[in-house]
Order: structure tokens, then sequence, then C-alpha cells
């Protein structure tokens, strides 16, 4: 017998066990059993979800128009945990179907020379329901509000140095110094920060087989919170 043969033969001796036993009572009595258990956890899930539950959702908040001229003392918070109660079909849609655009707590409508970022409770709430469906009820939410000091940074210009390494290809050589725009940046921070910075380097960049002018932009060295 051919090897195709041997298959054939091989799927059909298959498919005659199969249908042997799809037609033992077993198999039925074993199928009707689990087609009632899928039904009655059917039947469960819907009652399950008519009833009320409570649960814990994170909306973000997002702090729009900040100077670049203040940092804030400690960090604000970054979401504000709500808890609400409803029927289990709505909470679903809470938990897996439904995104929270950000709370926005706006640097522009806050004065100055208060030196403190204030969001109040009730302002808070407002946001909140908006984010609700109208058979939800708020239960409470933490933080009640936000209170967020903030001081004045001072602006520094610090020269900007490149860091790195230029090859040129046999023959040529790098002529003149090497040129950087903007040649210093701007840096926001306390005054005794600001008196330990004396440069801004670049990452560290590699120009290999230089035989011409190279024009590169290049993403300037992160400095860590602590040095801003």
């Amino acid at each position: 017998m051919s090897r195709l043969g041997q298959i054939k033969q091989t799927f059909k001796s298959v498919r005659i066990e199969i249908k042997a036993f799809l037609r033992r009572q077993q198999w039925k009595e074993a199928l009707i059993f689990f087609c009632f258990i899928l039904l009655a956890f059917g039947f469960w899930l819907l009652q399950s979800l008519q009833q009320e539950y409570e649960i814990d959702i994170r909306i973000p908040v997002k702090y729009k128009n900040v100077p670049p001229d203040i940092s804030f003392t400690e960090t604000p918070p970054e979401a504000i945990t709500v808890k609400v109660k409803d029927k289990g079909s709505v909470l679903l849609n809470y938990s897996f179907g439904r995104s929270f655009a950000p709370i926005e707590a706006n640097m522009k409508t806050q004065s100055e020379k208060s030196g403190k970022l204030i969001i109040n409770r009730k302002d808070i709430e407002n946001e909140i329901k908006k984010h609700l469906i109208a058979t939800t009820s708020l239960l409470s939410f933490e933080p009640q509000h936000i209170d967020a000091a903030y001081s004045k940074r001072i602006k520094k210009e610090i020269p900007a140095v490149f860091e790195g390494v230029v090859q040129t290809n046999a023959g040529f050589k790098v002529s003149g110094d090497i040129s950087i725009t903007p040649r210093s940046i701007n840096v926001y921070a306390s005054d005794v920060v600001l008196d330990t910075l004396k440069e801004i380097k670049t990452i560290y960049t590699e120009i290999k087989k230089g035989n011409k002018t190279v024009t590169r932009t290049v993403q300037l060295e992160k400095l860590s919170n602590r040095q801003v």
C-alpha cells in the first residue's frame, strides 16, 4: 500500500472511531448534563449581574499649564480612588469596558501668590460624577482634596557640551571646534542645585567614518530629580 493510501486509511479509521464514540449513550448523557450545567451557570450569572456590588475605580489626575519655573515640594496625587455602588452589569463596564478621561487640575486658575495648588472636595466630586453613569452611587473617594505646595525655581543658562567621539576616514580630520546649537540651555531649579551645575552634556554619541560636514541631532543627558 502506498503512503497516501496509508494516510487515507488512518483518517478513515479515526472517523469511524469518532462516530462510534458519539453514538454511545454515555456520551449523549454527558453532553446533556453539560448543557444543563451551562444553562444553570448562565441563569446564575444573569441573576448575579442584577445584584448591587461595590468596587473601587481609579480616575487619573492631569496637571495642566504647570509653569517650568515652579516645582512641587511633594509629588501631587496622580489618581483619585473612587468607591462606587451599582448593579454588577454596570460595574463590569467600569472594570473592563471603559477608560476614564483624567480629572484636570489647571494651574492657570490658581493664585500664584498662594504657593499652593488647591482643588477642593466639591470640585473633585463634581468631576467624578461626570464620569459615572446616572444609576451609579458615589460612596467615597480619596484623596478628598488636593493641596500641593510648590515653590519658585530660579532660571540659569548653562552651556551645552558635546559628549562623544568623532572618527574620520583616512586622509580626513576634524576642522575646528564642534558647533552646538543652541549653545546654552535654560535650567530651572533651586539656587543650591544651580550652583552645582556647570554644564549640560549630550548623551554619549559616536560619529564614525566622517568625510564631510556632519549635522546630527542628539538628546541631552537627563538630570536626576535630585539635581533639579
